[in-house]
């Protein structure tokens, strides 16, 4: 047996890493796994070593070894100790065990009504025939949908809590967390005075809402239905566990399934075949399955966030021929894994078909990540994504404001369209088929 040798890669210890990387991103990344191959490793302020991968056969190697939780979230200050990412072990099970029933694919459909209601009057706001930025109002409509399926927020309460929420995502989605994060031991985010009162002042909304349900004022919100949650054993989550994950669903969810929505309308108003076969999908109303592939493509091109954690090497471990150190953080880079030429046939090509035809190659399609902790939200993503994109195309007929792509902004954490999705829409008539087929150059 061959010898396992270090990961390679290209050091980068110097001042210069982490604006190189907010400059040239996705870019930085694509060269580095052409020159070092299947996963590479380097230095990242606030994380330390990273081995970053983008091949399936090795995530599945590593998803096999025994490994310590990864702490390189920078919105984790936000969501707290208690949320179901920061759980480990025992206590993570047992909480999954709590919040998949409600989160599951049957169980979110009876939320479609509430993401349709929003997604109409959304519609409502378009302006006719005119060029606008859709990304903005998606924002909007995402977080009342958010609110509204979470709290079962009335009218009244929805504006209490909308300008409190949007200023503590706006903190999250900021350039500033990611400095103040990679300086965190130095107290940057313990000592951010405005943050920790508006996350307090977050915290005591939901707070409230517990107490309202504690005097018996309950629905089939899912926060009602979580205080109501027991496990087989009899285990439940105190109050202090339930104000984090009310913040960790509207802090994580509202965002990816924001820029879903976007996305999948950035690259369907380019691809006239398939905007045309979800629009007859739309208006048969039978099912959303070619609208879910629409979503699942999407992720796939344009994955919201840049990375996946799989965690930290608690001892030497070797995979693929290759080994690290103990301490290694171990990431996936998701746009690179989603674009490997080796699992997805034309992968630069935008073709919601290929998620009909058959279920991708393990590990090789990872938007809502992997293992234990895979994103217990994604079934009510993917529900969101469908549901609004039916809602939209029903109603109106829309067209890109400017052929050429977008491109891509990096905005902390996320990845948003270069123009906030700019396209133009007019009151939908009778459907004609598409002059031509789709681009190619995703």
């Amino acid at each position: 047996m061959s010898k396992a040798r270090p990961v390679p890669g290209p050091g980068w210890l110097t001042p210069l890493a982490l604006p190189a990387y907010l400059l040239r991103g996705e870019h930085l990344l694509d060269r580095a796994f052409e020159r070092y191959g299947e996963v590479f490793a380097f230095w990242a302020p606030g994380i330390g070593r990273v081995a970053l991968m983008r091949d399936p056969a090795l995530i599945g190697e590593v998803m096999t070894a025994r490994l310590d939780p990864f702490d390189g979230r920078p919105t984790a200050a936000a969501w707290g100790p208690r949320s179901i990412f920061a759980q480990q072990g025992a206590d993570h099970h047992r909480m999954r065990k709590l919040v998949l029933p409600l989160l599951g694919g049957r169980a979110v459909r009876r939320h479609r009504e509430i993401v349709a209601d929003v997604a109409g009057r959304t519609v409502d706001e378009f302006p006719a025939g005119k060029p606008f930025e859709l990304l903005p109002l998606l924002w909007e409509a995402l977080l009342e949908i958010a609110l509204r399926s979470l709290l079962g927020l009335d009218r009244r309460r929805l504006e209490v809590w909308r300008p409190l929420v949007r200023e503590l995502l706006n903190v999250a989605l900021t350039e500033q967390l990611m400095v103040r994060f990679a300086l965190r031991e130095l107290g940057a985010i313990r000592l951010w005075p405005s943050a920790r009162r508006l996350r307090a002042r977050c915290v005591r909304l939901v707070r409230g809402e517990i107490a309202r349900r504690h005097d018996g004022d309950t629905g089939d919100d899912i926060l009602s239905l979580l205080m109501a949650s027991r496990t087989a054993e009899g285990w439940r989550l105190n109050d202090e566990a339930l104000v984090d994950q009310v913040l960790t669903m509207l802090l994580a969810g509202h965002t990816t399934t924001a820029l879903g929505v976007a996305w999948a309308v950035e690259r369907l108003v380019r691809h006239p075949s398939a905007l045309h076969r979800l629009t007859a999908e739309a208006l048969r109303g039978e099912d959303d399955r070619f609208a879910t592939a629409v979503a699942c493509e999407t992720l796939r091109l344009r994955p919201s966030t840049s990375t996946v954690p799989l965690g930290v090497a608690r001892e030497r471990l070797t995979f693929g021929g290759y080994r690290v150190e103990p301490g290694t953080n171990l990431l996936v880079a998701l746009r690179a894994l989603h674009r490997h030429p080796r699992h997805f046939a034309d992968p630069l090509d935008f073709r919601p078909e290929r998620f009909l035809e058959g279920r991708p190659v393990p590990y090789s399609w990872l938007p809502f990540g992997t293992g234990p902790h895979v994103c217990v939200g994604r079934h009510f993503a993917l529900l969101q994504i469908s549901t609004f994109l039916h809602v939209v195309t029903r109603r109106v007929i829309l067209s890109a404001a400017d052929p050429r792509d977008e491109g891509m902004n990096r905005v902390a954490i996320t990845h948003q369209p270069g123009r906030g999705c700019t396209v133009v829409a007019v009151p939908r008539g009778p459907i004609t088929p598409p002059s031509s087929g789709g681009r190619s150059d995703a």
